[in-house]
């Protein structure tokens, strides 16, 4: 077997490394439209939500027959 020179193990950690930054960077250019996309979702449920408890106020429910 052949020894591992301290070249190989440097150059390996360098394409680790970068391979690490290069998956961060394309995590965190997602996060930021998830993010924004979710809360546009949960803001208009909520919307709809506070639109059908208004409109149950108003209207008058029936009465059983």
């Amino acid at each position: 077997m052949r020894a591992v020179s301290p070249l190989y193990l440097e150059h390996a950690r360098q394409l680790f490394l970068s391979e690490r930054a290069r998956r961060e960077t394309i995590r965190s250019s997602l996060s930021t439209p998830v993010a924004a996309i979710s809360f546009a979702v949960f803001s208009f449920s909520s919307l709809e939500r506070d639109e059908v408890r208004q409109n149950r106020k108003r209207i008058p429910s029936e009465a059983p027959i």
